[in-house]
């Protein structure tokens, strides 16, 4: 069996199929740039819980800065404790539910693809999307989506918006390194980085009194999200890249 094939029976993102091509498991883990990616694979895959959380706590805590909560910071530091077997699964569960963000989330990020966050070819799609998203009672996702479709439609952008997003969107990332059944903590990581981006890009086109040019806007917010993917990447990479290679190996030669 091939990777591609195996991906298509686990349901992947079509973009994470058309990037695999005909890559070899080993090839995907030294060239991925996307954290989501590699714990999306890993949950997939039924790694060991440990490891996972380690890598899903490791990957929150790219975003600890911008956390205002203790529920949160206990989330994070009670998952990466669970992952180097300094505490139990009680203690990780009762940490991940005093964190509990009530959003369907998860079903969010399978449902809407992430090629659509902060592309400038989707602009007519933003209506629709945050009416979908508001159905599924989750603040931070329309937020999010509001604050695209500001900087594309080169409206202002509301600081106070970029705010709330990059808070919430770090709340559901120490929330995932606590829940054992998500996958979301480095996208939702990199999503609190990117309005963390627009917020600060407000900042600096409102001392200059200008609006934001969409070029470089997207490019501006881009920067950043892809440089947390990347560091997510990396943090995935250390600590579950091999055991992805090994499992993934044995599947293909069944």
């Amino acid at each position: 069996m091939y990777l591609k094939k195996l991906l298509n029976e686990l349901q992947a993102d079509k973009e994470l199929i058309d990037w695999v091509e005909d890559k070899s498991i080993e090839q995907v883990i030294e060239s991925c740039k996307k954290g989501d990616w590699l714990l999306w694979l890993g949950y997939k895959m039924n790694l060991p819980k440990q490891e996972l959380t380690l890598a899903k706590a490791k990957c929150a805590a790219t975003v600890k800065h911008l956390l205002d909560n203790e529920v949160s910071f206990n989330a994070i530091d009670v998952a990466e404790k669970f992952g180097n077997q300094l505490c139990n699964r009680d203690e990780l569960d009762k940490a991940a539910s005093n964190a509990y963000i009530p959003d369907n989330f998860e079903n969010f990020a399978d449902d809407w693809t992430r090629s659509k966050y902060c592309d400038a070819n989707n602009l007519s799609d933003f209506d629709s999307s945050v009416e979908t998203i508001s159905k599924l009672g989750s603040n931070y996702f329309a937020y999010q989506s509001l604050v695209v479709k500001d900087i594309i439609s080169n409206s202002f952008l509301f600081s106070t918006i970029n705010s709330l997003a990059a808070k919430e969107a770090a709340k559901i990332a120490a929330f995932s390194a606590a829940n054992i059944t998500s996958y979301s903590s480095a996208y939702a990581a990199a999503n609190a980085i990117a309005a963390n981006a627009a917020e600060r890009y407000n900042s600096l086109i409102g001392n200059r009194k200008a609006y934001a040019t969409v070029q470089a806007a997207y490019l501006y917010i881009l920067r950043y999200r892809n440089d947390n993917e990347r560091d997510t990447s990396n943090i995935c990479k250390k600590i579950i890249g091999e055991l992805l290679i090994e499992k993934i190996n044995k599947s293909l030669t069944k």
